[in-house]
């Protein structure tokens, strides 16, 4: 039985407006991410309307801003502003949140960045190494800067924060008990320090 051999369609030439499509998607995708990266900097100044925080933490979840830009100077101000953009963000993430992380858990002692990292640990977007990092950098910037009311107000706040962190079930400082001992002693002058003590103790 003969076999018919049927040749391979030839191939279409690619015409000049297919060409425009393509050259019009690349430059709408840069163009957005330099839409979002202009909003991220507006979000960094003041509050975004709702719709535009949406839009902002989509975004973000997605990678379709410049994340390698992130440091935690800016994150504060993000923090200070529009933090409901930062918990939808990493709540949502796509795989493309680690930089956003690395730099939320590097910024200085301040209630709105606690409350920011203890309503992401409680809906499950940081993860346990993330929160350790978090922790130890804390203890780090309540050191910083002369003795006085102000640093004593870091470690009056950090050490409320965590004694609800511990006692919402939210953080396991068996990772770090050697350092949060050392830190309590250090600061044992501070009521609250020593209260964080006692309850690090009954880990041991």
């Amino acid at each position: 039985m003969a076999r018919w051999r049927v040749p391979p369609p030839p191939l279409m030439a690619i015409q000049s407006g297919e060409l425009r499509s393509v050259a019009a998607w690349e430059v709408h995708g840069r163009d957005e991410v330099d839409l979002m990266d202009a909003m991220l900097e507006e979000a960094m100044r003041g509050p975004l309307s709702p719709r535009r925080k949406g839009e902002l933490a989509t975004a973000i979840a997605a990678g379709r801003t410049h994340a390698e830009r992130w440091s935690y100077e800016r994150m504060e101000k993000l923090v200070e502003h529009n933090p409901e953009v930062l918990v939808e963000a990493l709540c949502a993430d796509q795989g493309t949140g680690d930089a956003t992380r690395m730099a939320l858990v590097a910024m200085d002692v301040s209630l709105a960045s606690l409350e920011l990292v203890h309503t992401l640990v409680s809906r499950g977007a940081m993860t346990e190494e993330h929160v350790l990092m978090h922790l130890l950098n804390c203890l780090e910037r309540c050191r910083e800067g002369e003795e006085g009311s102000g640093r004593n107000r870091k470690v009056r706040l950090f050490c409320l924060y965590l004694q609800k962190m511990i006692r919402d079930g939210l953080v396991d400082v068996h990772e770090a008990l050697v350092d949060l001992q050392a830190f309590c002693i250090e600061f044992s002058r501070v009521p609250e320090a020593v209260q964080l003590y006692r309850l690090v103790k009954s880990f041991v």
